[in-house]
């Protein structure tokens, strides 16, 4: 997560995190049963829509910060929001925290003396070693006369994963990431051999891998060329330092890799095209008027919302209409949107 005004701040790891966030499809599934382990577990179809990750927090006298979350995801109507972290900060817990409560208020809704608020099942991914970070942190709210609320937020530490756990339990989202368990090995690349060894051992497997699961059809080319494309920017930007592990383990990436390049393309550019033309096609069926990309968000989780069941008909209209969308478009909206468009399939 990352909070901005006049610059923003961003590293390559955030960078690649919310693209596999983004175009990865059913690829955060396992990651996400790994993480929140449900049960029962999120289904590999279930359907997929991302949710508007920009929220503006008002400072009073005119003066407004912009916040980015690294991902807010809503799966099978459930709200999902997880963050990335590459070093242990103290306020992580609070930041997220303060995410969960932003990126629930577009779908807050006041019934009488009451107001609503659909907190997301919260989540922070650990990519370097940290100090005894527990599977599972909280958030304890205490009110004055006694009152208390508590959440689960949980973690995850790339540490805590071998490459044998990542392809057990096919945890293709974690892979490109997977280097950040030998930067110690990569500080001691050139004067080290032992060190270098298992570096390279061990990106040569990963690759092996991802190729055989490409091959079986477990991957998609489109998924197989986002993974490793990561996997090369992960790489490059921790090896930004070490001028002859960069150059040997570039080498060997682009020897291992498989390129199709032409038909990647052309794959990349009909996805795009399905996506944008299902966009304006939702657009123009639901609205009668052009809604603010803010407004059109909250809409979309009214509706899952709805037909999650967790809110009545008539309450949800009552809403939508405070947006501008009248009861007959929402109606529309409930029975014709389908979230499971937005997924790529494996």
């Amino acid at each position: 997560m990352s909070q901005q005004n006049e610059h923003e701040s961003t590293t390559p790891y955030d960078d690649v995190f919310r693209t596999l966030i983004v175009k990865g499809g059913n690829l955060i599934i396992p990651f996400l049963n790994e993480m929140f382990r449900e049960d029962p577990p999120i289904r590999m179809d279930a359907s997929i829509a991302a949710v508007a990750n920009e929220h503006f927090l008002d400072l009073g006298q005119g003066r407004q910060v912009k916040l980015t979350t690294d991902s807010i995801l809503v799966i099978d109507q459930n709200p999902y929001h997880i963050e990335c972290q590459s070093y242990e900060d103290k306020t992580m817990l609070l930041r997220t925290c303060q995410y969960d409560w932003l990126s629930a208020m577009p779908g807050s809704l006041v019934e009488g003396d009451t107001i609503h608020i659909p907190l997301p099942y919260s989540g922070i991914l650990y990519l370097r070693r940290t100090t005894q970070t527990p599977e599972t942190m909280f958030v304890q709210y205490h009110h004055p006369q006694g009152g208390e609320l508590r959440y689960p937020v949980r973690t995850l530490s790339l540490r805590n994963y071998t490459l044998e756990d990542m392809i057990s339990k096919h945890l293709f989202f974690l892979m490109p990431f997977y280097l950040f368990n030998f930067e110690e090995e990569l500080k001691h690349y050139d004067e080290n051999k032992a060190a270098r060894e298992d570096v390279i051992h061990s990106l040569d497997r990963l690759l092996g891998y991802l190729n055989q699961m490409f091959s079986k059809g477990y991957l998609n080319i489109y998924q197989y060329g986002l993974i490793t494309d990561m996997l090369r920017k992960v790489t490059d930007s921790l090896t930004q330092k070490y001028k002859s592990a960069r150059k040997e383990l570039d080498e060997i990436m682009g020897g291992k890799i498989l390129e199709f390049k032409g038909e990647r393309e052309y794959n990349e550019g009909k996805e795009k095209g399905r996506q944008e033309g299902r966009q304006e096609g939702r657009i123009e069926g639901r609205q009668e008027g052009r809604i603010e990309g803010r407004q059109e968000g909250r809409i979309e989780l009214l509706v899952n919302l709805v037909n999650a069941g967790q809110l009545n008909d008539a309450f949800a209209i009552k809403q939508a209409q405070k947006f501008g969308i009248s009861e007959e478009n929402f109606k529309k909206m409930l029975t014709s949107y389908d979230p499971g468009d937005e997924r790529l399939q494996g």
